[in-house]
């Protein structure tokens, strides 16, 4: 059975055991209360990519999204067309700028183009890639850490998890992360009559991808 099972049968197993009455769920550091129902996030998937949410705790005020991935980052799997719906318009920015760095370098003629460029982002833009919009399943309000380990308090009425939660702005704060492109072939030639444009067809436009360290001392702030 998958932790999103487990997390969902143990919270819906003890509103049962409490006459479908809503109930507390409560991680090491955070506690939900009033919740009607937990259910798994449904939704359209892009691709091989995941969608940020993947457990939403139901009441009657605002429900709660949690993400129960060890890496949010890494297995959203972020690509140039999830980008494109998180923050649209900086993949392009990015494109533009390797084009301009690489025509910066003051290459002459069949010198080797850099393989791989990353781009420093400002905070906002990092917070909407790790959190997710509603197009990628998203906000996400917590990211959830440990075992799905559970146990039902009747006279509480309480299921606590042996887990924590990290909220989203917290969890967006704590990492750092960079766009990174490559070129298509491994190796291309700068050629000095070179436009804009001939560099960016060099490099594989489409896999734009995300890193959480930076992968070439050659970087674009897009800050």
């Amino acid at each position: 059975m998958s932790n999103l099972d487990l997390f969902q049968d143990a919270v819906n197993n003890a509103i049962r055991s409490n006459k479908n009455i809503p109930v507390t769920v409560s991680m090491q550091n955070e506690s939900f209360t009033n919740i009607n129902r937990a259910r798994q996030y449904k939704g359209r998937q892009f691709g091989s990519s995941k969608l940020y949410t993947d457990i939403i705790l139901d009441r009657n005020s605002r429900s709660v999204r949690i993400a129960l991935k060890e890496d949010v980052i890494k297995e959203v799997y972020i690509t140039k067309k999830v980008i494109d719906l998180i923050v649209p318009g900086l993949a392009d920015k990015f494109i533009r700028a390797v084009a301009l760095k690489v025509r910066s370098l003051g290459l002459s003629d069949d010198d080797t183009i850099p393989n791989t460029i990353n781009g420093r982002i400002n905070s906002s833009s990092k917070k909407k890639l790790i959190t997710g919009n509603q197009s990628m399943g998203g906000p996400i309000d917590f990211v959830y850490e440990g075992s799905i380990q559970s146990e039902y308090n009747e006279e509480s009425q309480t299921i606590n998890f042996s887990g924590s939660v990290i909220d989203s702005d917290t969890y967006s704060k704590n990492k750092e992360i960079y766009l990174s492109i490559s070129l298509k072939s491994g190796s291309a030639k700068y050629k000095t009559n070179m436009t804009n444009d001939d560099v960016q067809r060099l490099y594989d436009t489409e896999n734009i991808t995300i890193t959480e360290t930076l992968q070439s001392d050659m970087v674009v702030d897009l800050r």
